[in-house]
């Protein structure tokens, strides 16, 4: 599994060590010092307004900032979900130093709190749920204002809010009984709508071991069962858990569905287990792959294995299950998507800089582009020609074309992003952000987040890694519970 390198733009320092107490003290009136010697203004300046704010992760994550010239302010932005709640401190700070942090509204300007010593001496420290969806700033300013390389550390932390559905997920779904009166509904009280319907959660489905990839194929999901080495299938119109069937490998991975068989990685056996989609799912074959085959893409005649450990993508001819290539495409291949004619695969590297190289159906390099910081997903869209990359480096998606690799977009998610996935139906983007346990939901093309679904406990080391969609229907592995998520992306 991929571990995920620090960001060269913002240089993540140790988790603070003291814990911010929440009774607020007054600030002493402070002794003039002696005027501090000048030093050279810290790495993410220019940072003096709104518009040179940092982004800053919502997980924590501490940067390290001086007060250098007089007067100086930083400025950090994030991306603030509605109802999540938001703890913004600052630690570490020098012998003289004194902070304000004050959380700005959206406009870039309206203050909406502040703290000055809410924290441990004259640290700072807010606490704030969000109302609303966008990009917020927080401004730390010094409280004399006298500069002098007066150092300090600033982080962000979010929690998701307890929505009813995780209270339900705790138990079995009950199963329906005849009621014999009605029990009146209490009136709710209206509350704003978004313009468009909210996905929901519908339920779970449990499954016997960790989940890691999935596939659709008609009324059944595929899933691979990472310590048993076994595929799953749940029966997608009961919903009900059908069987596990046993593989020739170790660590069952990514998968995918191709010309009536399912294609199964075995990542800790360099194979690939070969299934037939229909019941009872027999093994037919195991076919070698390259080393530590992760993520798995198919379309009609051909499947794509990510071979993580040495590089490489093998190609199989689906029709006979022959293998047409193996390629090089760079550094640590991760979970490709495939289109009719191609496959995208993005190039993880240590969490660097890098990008996602393109193939054709036998090979042939369609070209490559760089994209950002540790690419780690992909998700095509054939109805919008749209490519979609998460980046576990900057927690970013970047929109390409996808029939010229032609960088479009890009745009910041709460948190670090797994697997996503498109609902063509409704033009929806689904992305696993298991670092927070929730599913973003973006509407396209517009970008706007229209919500972030609280799930159980996910797994940020190998969790995430696998979602799959039809018929607005949404299908999530959480790989440490144990189950599949399914969310109803529709209207009521």
């Amino acid at each position: 599994t991929p571990t995920q390198s620090s960001t060269p733009t913002l240089t993540p320092t140790p988790t603070q060590t003291t814990t911010p107490t929440l009774t607020p003290t007054s600030t002493p009136t402070l002794t003039p010092t002696p005027t501090a010697t000048s030093c050279a203004p810290d790495i993410y300046e220019p940072d003096d307004s709104a518009a040179q704010a940092n982004p800053i992760p919502t997980d924590g994550t501490l940067f390290s900032h001086n007060f250098e010239p007089a007067y100086d302010t930083d400025w950090h932005s994030f991306q603030a979900i509605k109802n999540w709640t938001y703890v913004m401190w600052t630690a570490n700070l020098g012998s003289q130093t004194d902070t304000i942090i004050f959380l700005v509204d959206m406009d870039g300007s309206t203050v909406i709190d502040m703290d000055d010593d809410g924290g441990s001496g004259f640290a700072s420290l807010l606490t704030w749920t969000a109302t609303g969806t966008g990009t917020y700033y927080i401004r730390v300013e010094e409280y004399s204002n006298t500069g002098g390389c007066l150092p300090y550390d600033v982080g962000i932390r979010a929690s998701p809010p307890v929505y009813l559905p995780i209270i339900y997920r705790q138990y079995q779904r009950p199963y329906a009984t005849t009621t014999p009166t009605a029990t009146p509904t209490p009136t709710r009280t209206p509350t704003p709508q978004p313009t468009a319907c909210v996905p929901r959660w519908l339920y779970n489905v449990p499954v016997p071991d960790l989940p890691k990839g999935v596939a659709l194929e008609g009324n059944r999901l595929y899933v691979g069962l990472f310590d048993t080495s076994s595929l799953g299938v749940i029966d997608t119109g009961g919903p009900s858990y059908l069987r596990t069937v046993p593989s020739v490998g170790l660590g069952s991975n990514g998968v995918a569905v191709s010309n009536g068989k399912v294609y199964m990685a075995n990542r800790n056996s360099g194979t690939v287990s070969v299934f037939a989609a229909a019941d009872p799912q027999t093994l037919l074959r195991t076919l070698p792959v390259g080393s530590l085959p992760f993520g798995v893409a198919a379309n009609a005649t051909r499947v794509f294995v990510a071979n993580f450990g040495s590089n490489t993508v093998t190609i199989i001819d689906s029709t006979n299950d022959t293998i047409v290539a193996t390629v090089p495409v760079g550094s640590q291949p991760t979970l490709p998507a495939a289109s009719a004619t191609a496959v995208f695969v993005p190039l993880y590297s240590g969490g660097g800089l890098s990008g996602v190289r393109a193939l054709d159906n036998n090979g042939a390099n369609l070209g490559y582009v760089q994209t950002g910081l540790g690419p780690f997903a992909a998700a095509y869209d054939a109805t919008t020609d749209r490519l979609y990359v998460s980046h576990w480096g900057d927690h970013e998606i970047d929109i390409l074309q996808g029939s010229t690799l032609t960088p479009l977009d890009r745009f910041t998610t709460p948190g670090r992003p797994y697997a996503l996935a498109v609902n063509p139906l409704k033009q929806r983007l689904f992305v696993v952000g298991a670092a927070n346990d929730a599913i973003y939901v973006y509407e396209l093309p517009s970008k706007i987040h229209l919500a972030s679904l609280a799930m159980q406990p996910i797994g940020d080391a190998h969790g995430g890694q696998g979602i799959a969609i039809a018929n607005n229907l949404v299908y999530v592995p959480i790989y440490e519970s144990r189950h599949v998520s399914v969310i109803h992306d529709q209207c009521p």
